[in-house]
């Protein structure tokens, strides 16, 4: 929905979250920040408010995982980086199809390290609690 609906001025706000990210790429805590942001402004990009609360809900409860899998997995940066790209490459050309596709890929990337690290998020969750 994003690729129909964005607008010139919110395209524009992407690819300056997405150069803030390049910029950031060795501090994971801001850049994290900005990927919040950059999520953010494409799903506002929606119109689809529920969707954009239900991301916010989602991305508050995901912030230390995200932190934590920047500072373990270093390479991580730049595909992150490399599918936001992607991403906005698809939201600039207005396709639907490959903006899907790409975030898709994104998350399903970002799925699959999770499963696969959960048993470590929680054991953090639980230091971090105490």
């Amino acid at each position: 929905m994003a690729a129909t609906r964005i607008t010139d001025a919110q395209l524009r706000a992407v690819g300056e979250l997405l150069d803030a990210m390049h910029d950031a790429v060795e501090d994971v805590e801001r850049l994290t920040v900005l990927d919040a942001a950059f999520h953010r402004a494409v799903v506002t990009a929606t119109g689809n408010e529920t969707l954009t609360a239900l991301l916010d809900g989602i991305s508050s409860r995901t912030l230390r995982a995200r932190v934590w899998r920047g500072t373990v997995d270093r390479g991580v940066t730049h595909v992150t980086l490399s599918q936001h790209k992607a991403i906005y490459d698809a939201l600039a050309d207005r396709d639907p199809a490959v903006a899907t596709a790409a975030a898709l890929m994104h998350v399903d990337t970002s799925e699959r390290w999770l499963r696969a690290h959960l048993a470590d998020i929680r054991e953090l969750d639980g230091r971090l609690e105490l």
